[in-house]
């Protein structure tokens, strides 16, 4: 994973192996969504400090194949108070494919400790 705090931006290399199939020859969407919560996630914590998922959209556009190697782009798009919106989209090495989305649903919430 990558951060670069002045662009609020996470980005993350990812190549799902065999442990992680959903549909035959891909990988499984509940472990698209957890790589996309942990890169988003990720950016969110090294920004504003702890907060944890509050919400999460994803479209799955388009599948990804086990051994391809795909990259997960976030961003803080707005702050509300406590709530952080993020966007992440993830996308083919080649940047030809874009295989999922979170737009503007993904929100975090900051803790107060």
């Amino acid at each position: 994973m990558f951060y670069n705090q002045a662009e609020k931006r996470t980005i993350c290399i990812f190549q799902p192996g065999p442990y992680l199939e959903g549909p035959r020859g891909y990988a499984h969407g509940g472990c698209i969504a957890t790589i996309i919560d942990a890169t988003v996630g990720t950016g969110t914590v090294y920004t504003y400090g702890p907060a944890m998922t509050a919400n999460l959209n994803i479209d799955y556009r388009n599948p990804i194949p086990l051994g391809s190697t795909v990259i997960i782009d976030s961003r803080v798009e707005k702050v509300d108070g406590r709530k952080i919106y993020s966007s992440c989209q993830v996308r083919s090495h080649d940047d030809a494919v874009l295989h999922n989305e979170a737009t503007g649903e993904g929100c975090w919430e900051i803790f107060i400790l």
